[in-house]
């Protein structure tokens, strides 16, 4: 799979940011189970994403939270 530019997809309604979370949750609950590739492609990804809140440490902060509720070692 290849890195997308989401640039297109923007936050229109204020029900999305929240949406996104959920299923940003609903990843982590699955994470142990999606294969090895999905999983460095999703950390590659998302901290390539546009059109949201621009921050640094994207991959990093994905981890800790990871981590956190037990998907990665630590």
């Amino acid at each position: 799979m290849v890195d997308r530019d989401f640039g297109l997809i923007n936050i229109q309604e204020p029900a999305d940011e929240l949406t996104l979370q959920y299923l940003g949750a609903a990843t982590l609950v699955y994470w142990r189970d999606l294969p090895l590739n999905a999983r460095d492609q999703l950390l590659r990804q998302s901290s390539a994403i546009t059109g949201l809140t621009k921050t640094t440490g994207v991959q990093e902060s994905v981890m800790a939270i990871l981590r956190r509720h037990g998907q990665l070692e630590a």
